[in-house]
């Protein structure tokens, strides 16, 4: 947890991280917030009062949220619900103090998307300022939206949007209301809840259900899963070296059924998006924040890895080209065309572009955008 904190004459309280890991939420007399990841909801709520006075709303990544000040007395005590949507804080007057996250943004090309209140949405469109409001009979848990659909699920339901008509969602049931990820790729999604892990098309149907033993789904994030059209990848929740792969139209493993297992801990894996699937790529960033590149299919040989990058922080695929961008020693990166790499790797730095940047984290890369978010 990457927290910048000043406390003068008031101790730190415990913290409480949230469900999906990416969440934490503390109490202090006097804290800096610091700088911001929009993950959603990768938050740390905030509040303040007396001695245990505050609850700063952060994420891991070290950007304050939001700034509350109930008069409720002090704060002693915070819990996350098990979906991380709710907060709930003993207070010093005797209260229980319930909040709810909401205020969250998802952003796709010319759309904004808002959660306004915990059941209800508001579309804007930037290029003409249209507006739409979605409403939703339960409470929102999760949502995405990229490759024009938006995925929102709620305690009992999934609704897929098409970006081309925000009116009539697809709906459909869940199986388990504890939905704690959505991941897309531009022809079907993945959601996993507390016991497995689903692949959907974005007519409802569901695809697969790939599985592995002893892989705790309850911890999985961004950073540990990534989905393209015909691949998923899952970062071993129990030896981070292992990387499983899978075929996303059967959940069966890759090749011989064997994962890739890199030398030390892995701490970000992605998929390229484009190309067909001997082609496919996974990006990975490990403990020494070291970038590699290395193909998904072996056919018959071992896995060829390679180093493209040092002190990376982050990295994001193009959606509609496989050129990979990210921060990299402070500086923003764009690899061209780092698969080149598998052909002459001398050739690798004149495809790379770099700028001096404040950026902390690169969020997205769509179509010719790239949103990274910067610090303070």
């Amino acid at each position: 947890m990457l927290l910048s904190v000043s406390a003068e004459d008031a101790p730190l309280a415990p913290y409480r991280t949230g469900p999906d890991r990416l969440q934490v939420i503390g109490l202090s007399g006097l804290i800096t917030a610091p700088p911001y990841c929009s993950k959603c909801p990768e938050s740390i709520v905030p509040l303040e009062n007396s001695s245990y006075s505050c609850v700063l709303s952060l994420s891991v990544s070290q950007w304050s949220y939001s700034l509350e000040k109930p008069s409720t007395g002090s704060l002693f005590s915070l819990a996350w619900s098990a979906d991380g949507t709710q907060l709930a804080g003993a207070c010093g007057n005797g209260h229980v103090l319930f909040a709810h996250v909401v205020e969250q943004r998802w952003e796709w090309r010319n759309f904004e998307i808002t959660l306004t209140k915990r059941r209800t949405m508001q579309v804007r469109n930037v290029l003409n300022d249209a507006v739409d409001v979605l409403e939703f009979r339960d409470r929102v848990i999760k949502a995405s939206l990229a490759h024009g659909h938006l995925v929102v699920t709620t305690s009992l339901q999934c609704y897929v949007y098409s970006a081309k008509n925000w009116n009539t969602p697809l709906i459909f049931d869940l199986k388990e209301g504890t939905v704690s990820l959505i991941v897309q790729a531009e022809r079907h999604f993945l959601l996993v809840d507390g016991a497995e892990v689903y692949v959907f098309s974005y007519e409802g149907r569901l695809v697969s259900s790939p599985k592995s033993p002893g892989m705790r789904m309850d911890i999985l994030n961004t950073q540990s899963i990534s989905l393209s059209n015909d691949t998923i990848a899952i970062r071993d929740t129990t030896d981070e070296r292992v990387v499983f792969l899978f075929e996303a139209q059967t959940g069966k493993a890759i090749g011989d059924g064997k994962p890739f297992i890199h030398k030390i801990e892995v701490v970000f894996i992605a998929l390229d998006q484009c190309g067909p699937s001997n082609d496919r790529r996974i990006a990975l960033i490990d403990k020494n924040r070291d970038l590699y590149l290395t193909s998904v299919r072996k056919l018959g040989r071992a896995h060829s890895i390679y180093k493209i990058g040092s002190m990376v922080d982050t990295v994001a695929w193009n959606d509609s080209a496989n050129i990979l961008c990210g921060i990299q020693d402070n500086q923003f990166t764009v690899w061209y065309y780092p698969s080149v790499v598998f052909v002459d790797k001398d050739l690798l730095p004149k495809t790379i572009f770099s700028k001096d940047s404040r950026c902390t984290h690169t969020h997205t890369h769509t179509h010719t955008h790239t949103h990274t978010l910067t610090s303070l």
